[in-house]
């Protein structure tokens, strides 16, 4: 008869085993997700450099008329949606990482510089509503496109929002939350909502 320890170690053997599968299959299905979107950004027209990495759930629209340039190294995270509309340009320098279930949306013009990291639940889009008669359901009223610029090597931390018209300079932080309308000047830190410099 087994000894309780046998049992106790064949059911460890056994999650560990099952936990090996579960993680060669995720990463098979990632790699099979990240061929299917480099082959769907070069039908439309795009342009997608070495190592394209598309994780679980997440996606990658171009509309028709969209132009979307992706450098080497670039990762999209878990559950992360990037859009680019019908007039909308994007621009992705190398070793850009976008975190788990962010929001990019395109309308306008979104540039990204390399080594740029973005966290978890980040949304950036550079367009918005207008909301002006108030005779109009504001679903009729259209909306206004910008433009969003971020520089080299900077890190946009988790639930922070940046909206149209704005420039983040190379080297600078924005902290977790915070919401962009502004510039950022280049090696700084802000935070808050709106997001206000901490540190330079």
């Amino acid at each position: 008869m087994a000894s309780k320890n046998t049992v106790g170690y064949n059911r460890s053997m056994l999650f560990r085993l099952f936990r090996h599968f579960v993680f060669v299959k995720q990463k098979i299905d990632d790699q099979l997700r990240s061929k299917y979107y480099e082959r769907f950004i070069r039908l439309y027209q795009g342009q997608v450099g070495k190592n394209l990495w598309v994780r679980q759930n997440g996606k990658i629209h171009i509309t028709k008329g969209g132009k979307l340039e992706i450098g080497d190294n670039f990762i999209l995270g878990e559950g992360a949606d990037l859009f680019v509309g019908r007039e909308g340009n994007v621009k992705i320098g190398d070793n850009v990482f976008i975190g788990k279930n962010s929001t990019l949306v395109a309308n306008g013009s979104v540039s990204i510089g390399s080594g740029t990291q973005i966290a978890h639940l980040v949304t950036i889009i550079d367009s918005n509503h207008k909301f002006s008669d108030p005779n109009k359901p504001l679903a009729h009223q259209g909306g206004d496109v910008g433009k969003i610029f971020i520089g080299k090597d900077v890190w946009i931390g988790t639930n922070a929002v940046v909206l149209k018209n704005v420039e983040i300079g190379e080297h600078s932080v924005i902290g977790a939350g915070s919401v962009v309308t502004k510039n950022v000047p280049l090696r700084t830190v802000v935070a808050g909502s709106p997001a206000k410099p901490i540190q330079k």
